[in-house]
């Protein structure tokens, strides 16, 4: 599994446990909730040869379709009045990204797609060290992408500028 699967399963893992709590007390009529997620962190230990601390914050709308059995067969996440960020820190240095990503998760094909800018991490004077923006369909089963097109550094595992602007001077 990639790096970039492990950070989009970790926010498709709280979409998960989000839906879990959602009743189905409308059975075919979707329901709609606004979730806050205030400092969700998380560390990656392989991006980079130091463990880089991820942060999420803000809100998304979470609207769960069912059918009428009840059952929910597609999620979708969208940004919601506050914006949402990740922050990234390692030796005392942090980068932040907004991450308004649609995230839309299919039950019954057992997919998740990624729509939109999921990342671009910039430094001031240098530019963009780490853009993940465009489409991503991932199979939940396996964490594999079944396509994927657009820019994605981490998918790619070209993590090189993002991993330099860490590293101790």
């Amino acid at each position: 599994m990639t790096r970039w699967m492990r950070l989009t399963i970790s926010g498709s893992a709280m979409l998960a446990l989000t839906i879990a709590l959602v009743p189905a007390a409308l059975a075919s009529a979707p329901t709609s909730e606004v979730i806050m997620v205030e400092d969700f962190e998380y560390v990656d230990e392989e991006l980079c040869a130091f463990p880089v601390t991820f942060v999420d914050r803000g809100t998304f709308k979470l609207t769960t379709s069912y059918d009428r059995a009840g059952n929910a067969v597609k999620a979708v996440a969208t940004n919601y009045r506050v914006r949402y960020t990740v922050s990234a820190t390692a030796n005392g240095r942090t980068l932040t990204t907004n991450a308004p990503a649609v995230v839309i998760e299919s039950f019954e094909q057992g997919t998740e797609l990624v729509l939109g800018l999921h990342n671009a991490y910039h430094v001031p004077g240098t530019g963009v060290v780490l853009l993940d923006a465009g489409r991503v369909l991932i199979d939940l089963q396996t964490g594999e992408a079944l396509f994927e097109g657009g820019p994605h550094q981490l998918f790619a595992g070209d993590a090189d500028a993002f991993c330099s602007f860490f590293a101790d001077p």
